[in-house]
């Protein structure tokens, strides 16, 4: 029995070292929701699951075969009470599931705008390789590989696409996950109320480099993004995407200062 609770432990750690549980730990208004939205879900199932885990140990004790004091009831097949509570609950709960599950499918769609107006809005284009991930930052002329930073309390404007196979963007403390798929364009809104260092992730198997396709994800202040954006510039380093079409894996961070124009286009064209 202790080695079962602490290989449960030992897995739950492992799960929330990979960001699978971080969602449970959310730093933006979308994973709030999405975090409540699971706990509810959970609870709701739970009325079915805790009493039926509960008959099941006490009906195995009672019908046991030492218990001589239970009636023998062979011809017994039907109960109306019964009937009742195995059929009403369930529809019950999957009425409120739907509900919920309709309400926050329009509530939560990833591209639906934060806000309401695009005061501050900043737009950046999405593009997963193999096996990477490339973010560009088009109206201040700069790029990384693997490393999204953005600036806390300010909406943000994904334009998500795939070079290669469908992957998965996924930021789970942050965002929702949304597919990037070659020849068009996923959008994706979201904004962070806490400053921190995250994980995001492709959670979409796409071949030999697929478990090192994470990338780092900063909030920082409005000041410091300013002062990031500077830094980079002062790289000055010319983006080559012939050498970014490369297939690489675990790749590290990189940046660049200067972009080819319309990258986004180009690579949507290039399908079409």
């Amino acid at each position: 029995m202790i080695k079962k609770i602490y290989l449960s432990l030992l897995i739950i750690l492992i799960l929330n070292n990979v960001g699978y549980i971080s969602i449970l730990k959310p730093s933006s208004p979308i994973c709030l929701k999405q975090k409540y939205l699971i706990l509810i879900s959970t609870l709701l199932m739970l009325i079915v699951v805790i009493p039926v885990i509960f008959m099941t140990f006490y009906f195995s004790y009672k019908f046991r075969k030492k218990n001589k004091n239970v009636k023998y009831k062979p011809e017994w097949d039907y109960s109306k009470k019964i009937e009742i509570v195995v059929w009403l609950i369930p529809i019950f709960i999957i009425l409120i599931l739907g509900i919920i599950t309709w309400k926050s499918t329009h509530e939560l769609d990833p591209g639906k705008k934060v806000l309401n107006n695009n005061k501050n809005l900043i737009n950046i284009e999405v593009i997963s390789l193999d096996w990477k991930w490339l973010f560009i930052y088009n109206k201040v002329g700069i790029a990384t590989i693997n490393q999204l930073v953005l600036p806390i309390n300010v909406p943000i404007e994904l334009k998500i696409t795939s070079n290669t196979v469908m992957n998965s963007f996924f930021i789970p403390q942050i965002s929702s996950q949304i597919y990037s798929m070659s020849g068009m364009i996923s959008k994706n809104f979201l904004i962070s109320n806490k400053k921190g260092n995250y994980i995001g992730m492709s959670t979409n198997f796409s071949g030999k480099g697929f478990s090192g396709m994470k990338f780092k994800v900063l909030v920082v202040s409005l000041k410091n993004f300013e002062i990031w954006i500077k830094k980079i510039k002062e790289y000055r380093k010319q983006i080559n995407y012939k050498i970014l079409l490369n297939k690489s894996i675990n790749s590290k961070i990189e940046y660049y200062s200067s972009l080819e124009n319309n990258s986004l286009k180009v690579l949507i064209n290039k399908f079409n």
